[in-house]
């Protein structure tokens, strides 16, 4: 929809007038939040940092602790890691002596046993999701028992799929890495996407451990020819 700049009135209204590009996410930020929305599309200054809260701090401590124990594996190093971050300066709020604090400690222990238990007691994979390069790490995965990574960003520096196969294709299965979905799905022709996917099908899926999916989700705009390409090969070469 175009129609111009975008006005907000007190009762929080959103106008528009001629010119002015009005996506879903527009739409979504300004119904979640309407200071997010007007420091990301009309005030031109960047948003000013949030003062600390107790909640935030401890989402992000736990979430540190347990993407170090998942790496390192090692839980203490990851516990160690989890307080000296709720120890910082600035994070009084959720330190030493606070429910917060408290509650820290509990969700990441409650965090450590259930890593334990899934492979310990169950069938269940685990999966671990992060873009980029990852195959500084991808060996410390393998050893913390990592089943699944995901989504396999082969655009990334080192992430070529015949090396990821040959080195880690006994021990982790690949989520993704099905078609590049920054240059080729969105920007190629059909024919590129056919060749991309068929490749990517012969290199992860030998010998099995590969869940054919796209590296990132499909993007607005994309050529629904290249959409049409890429599930008739997938649909073809299974």
């Amino acid at each position: 929809m175009r129609r111009g700049d975008t006005v907000i009135t007190n009762g929080g209204v959103l106008a528009v007038s001629s010119g002015f590009f009005l996506s879903y996410t527009k739409l979504s930020t300004f119904r979640r939040c309407r200071k997010q929305y007007w420091f990301s599309y009309l005030s031109g200054q960047p948003r000013p940092p949030d003062p600390p809260s107790a909640p935030g701090i401890v989402g992000k401590a736990v979430h540190r602790a347990m993407q170090l124990l998942v790496e390192a594996g090692s839980a203490s190093i990851a516990r160690a890691e989890l307080e000296l971050y709720l120890r910082q300066p600035g994070h009084e709020v959720a330190g030493p002596g606070t429910e917060a604090y408290e509650n820290a400690l509990r969700y990441f222990d409650a965090g450590v046993d259930v890593s334990a238990a899934i492979h310990a007691h169950t069938t269940w994979k685990t999966f671990f999701h992060s873009c980029g390069s990852m195959i500084q790490l991808y060996d410390e995965f393998v050893e913390a028992g990592v089943d699944i990574v995901n989504p396999v960003q082969i655009s990334a520096e080192g992430m070529a799929p015949e090396a990821l196969k040959a080195r880690w294709g006994d021990s982790l299965v690949f989520w993704g890495g099905g078609i590049d979905t920054q240059h080729v799905l969105p920007f190629g022709t059909p024919e590129e996407v056919t060749a991309e996917v068929r490749q990517r099908l012969q290199i992860f899926g030998r010998g099995g451990g590969f869940v054919f999916n796209t590296i990132h989700n499909v993007q607005a705009r994309v050529p629904r020819e290249n959409l049409f390409a890429l599930y008739n090969t997938f649909r073809e070469c299974r």
